[in-house]
């Protein structure tokens, strides 16, 4: 019994130093879907602040990010249990990277209730800053870490969405079922609507935007992974590139469908908490800043008019009160 017992020891001491561990930060919409970050407690690099498991299954470690400078140097980022909470705690920030030379920062936000029925987003940021004293031109992807064509993703991980074999595309935003580059978000269910796991919004891109996706690949006919990618992002000497990226969760089709499209137009609701430098920074989505409204010379009269004829008036009432 002692042997058998100092055997299991022995093997457990081996195996141990190999095994990966793996949190959540779960974050919860007012509907009650639940977004639950996946981040490392040992430093691993499996674990890229993907979204672990979701709803009842809508995830399958989903939303990883990967920077790279070619196909086959996709470096995939990745977490550790290093973050900070903002927004009350409806915002986390992970733990900034060097990858490939880049800095690379994700934060994730979840607001504590919206305007959408039946429906729950969250928001990614993901920031690439170029700390070198030249221009770098990298490769940005998100969703799956599936190698296809020349593209060469971190080995030995998985992610994809939790309806599996049954995953289906219910629409895109140009109204068809087929991923394309064109596409500003696409909806995904299982096959059956309305329950098993939820409806699934992905808003991955913006009208207009600076950089727009030129690579996907949806694999639908032998896996549920999804990747898109923004190929040739310029980054000056000290600048950075950020990525928005809305993730829905829905009780049904036409719920995720709607919050993807109204997520597109980037609503007030959409940008909250985000700084005006981030922002600024964005380049997978043209975000009008707010500018500072300067008044017209007629606005100008009209208010010196007024001014002019308060004191007018004031001056005058004055002279009266005296005369009398």
């Amino acid at each position: 019994m002692k042997t058998i017992f100092s055997f299991l020891l022995l093997v457990g001491l081996v195996i141990l130093p190999c095994i990966s561990y793996s949190a959540t930060v779960d974050l919860t919409g007012d509907t009650g879907y639940l977004f639950d970050l996946d981040i490392s407690e040992d430093g691993s690099d499996e674990y890229g602040g993907d979204l672990y498991n979701g709803t009842s299954d809508a995830y399958d470690r989903f939303y990883r990010l990967a920077v790279g400078t070619s196909p086959s140097s996709m470096s995939q980022y990745y977490s550790s249990s290093a973050l900070s909470y903002t927004q009350s705690g409806r915002t986390v920030t992970l733990e900034t990277l060097t990858i490939n030379g880049l800095e690379v920062t994700r934060k994730f936000y979840v607001p504590s209730s919206d305007s959408f029925t039946n429906a729950d987003w969250g928001r990614y940021l993901d920031c690439i800053r170029n700390p070198g004293a030249s221009t770098v031109t990298v490769n940005v992807a998100v969703g799956s870490d599936y190698d296809f064509g020349s593209w060469d993703f971190q080995p030995d991980t998985y992610s994809d969405l939790g309806s599996d074999g049954s995953t289906i595309i219910t629409d895109t935003s140009d109204g068809d079922t087929t991923f394309e580059t064109t596409d500003t978000w696409f909806a995904t269910d299982d096959d059956d609507n309305g329950s098993g796991d939820p409806s699934l919004g992905h808003v991955i891109q913006g009208p207009g935007a600076p950089y727009s996706v030129t690579t996907v690949d949806d694999r639908i006919s032998d896996t549920d992974a999804f990747t898109w990618i923004f190929e040739g992002v310029s980054i000056g000497a000290g600048q950075t590139a950020c990525f928005l990226t809305f993730a829905v969760q829905a009780d049904d089709d036409s719920a995720a469908q709607a919050a993807a499209a109204a997520l597109v137009g980037l609503p007030a609701a959409a940008l909250a908490g985000l700084s005006k430098t981030e922002m600024a920074n964005v380049v997978n989505f043209d975000i009008q800043q707010e500018s500072v409204s300067v008044p017209a010379m007629n606005e100008w009269g009209l208010l010196i008019l007024i001014v002019f004829s308060g004191c007018s008036g004031a001056y005058y009432l004055r002279k009266k009160a005296m005369k009398s």
